[in-house]
């Protein structure tokens, strides 16, 4: 079967299994995106997450292991990357609401009381005799995973695709690519994997990448915004701030094997800048390639 999609996490999200494809993987795979969808979104009323967005600051709430490892990686990443990365930032960007029909700036007095309210610290997690539980040390903090939510459902995607023994995939969950096995039987025949010029968006591909088994996650200030007096304000928030950041880059793209660690460094890399102490310090364990578009065009890669 030929490639299919479907429109879940506010994209588009195609899967191509070449000739592994077929009608009962594919389902399978979309089913477990939507199960994804269903529990991480802030957007869904009944998901996990937002169940512990409304509960976890009366006390402890019982929550699944598949969320509470990714929250607990979430809240591990903002730690390293001095909370560039931040899961706790779901009341600044509620105010904003970049993307959606109420999208608007803020009053600077909303922004400073919703800063107050962003700490990743007062996220609390424990784990006890295989219950798992999440407290939130502050009843105005919302959690928010968007920026880590399609990494990881690109690697459970992975996971499905090994166990069906498909042998080569496009995962392309809107900009977040999982190029997985070889291009043919030929292992160094390789994908070519195009990454968006951010300045000029109907252009070729700024930097084209040829990578095998490899995730390659795209942050960038093109990818939602809105535009008022001249001046774009995009998705990216940096929590120090409580605006979009400005750290002078269009975009970052991060190379791994993990694509849940691709998704968070992206975001983090966008908001602390080509020389953040954190990737200097190489905080995060596995080969990383980083490639900057600075707001001039400029490439930087790490």
């Amino acid at each position: 079967m030929k490639m299919q999609s479907q429109y879940i996490f506010g994209t588009i999200c195609s899967i191509d299994l070449f000739e592994d494809g077929t009608e009962e993987l594919y389902a399978g795979l979309f089913e477990r995106l939507n199960q994804i969808e269903r529990k991480f979104s802030v957007n869904i009323a009944d998901s996990e997450l937002s169940f512990v967005n409304s509960n976890a600051s009366e006390g402890p709430v019982v929550v699944s292991r598949e969320f509470f490892d990714v929250l607990k990686f979430s809240v591990d990443f903002a730690e390293k990357s001095g909370g560039a990365f931040n899961p706790a930032l779901g009341s600044i960007i509620g105010l904003w609401g970049i993307g959606t029909e109420h999208q608007r700036i803020p009053e600077k007095q909303e922004i400073e009381e919703a800063k107050k309210h962003c700490d990743y610290r007062n996220i609390i997690l424990n784990e006890a005799d295989d219950i798992c539980s999440v407290m939130l040390a502050d009843e105005k903090l919302r959690l928010d995973l968007g920026a880590i939510v399609k990494g990881y459902a690109a690697d459970e995607l992975v996971k499905l695709l090994k166990e069906n023994g498909v042998t080569k995939a496009i995962i392309n969950l809107g900009g977040n690519i999982y190029a997985f096995g070889s291009k043919s039987n030929n292992p160094d025949d390789k994908w070519n994997i195009g990454i968006k010029n951010p300045l000029k968006y109907d252009a070729e591909p700024i930097v084209v990448l040829e990578v095998n088994s490899t995730s390659v996650v795209t942050s960038g200030n093109y990818e939602r915004f809105f535009i008022e007096n001249g001046v774009r304000y995009h998705h990216i928030i940096d929590s120090k701030t409580g605006f979009p950041a400005e750290t002078g880059l269009a975009s970052v793209t991060v190379i791994n094997e993990s694509s849940t660690l691709c998704d968070a460094m992206a975001t983090a890399c966008f908001v602390a800048g080509t020389d953040a102490e954190f990737i200097k310090n190489e905080a995060v364990p596995g080969k990383i390639q980083l490639i900057f578009i600075t707001q001039d065009g400029k490439i930087v890669k790490k």
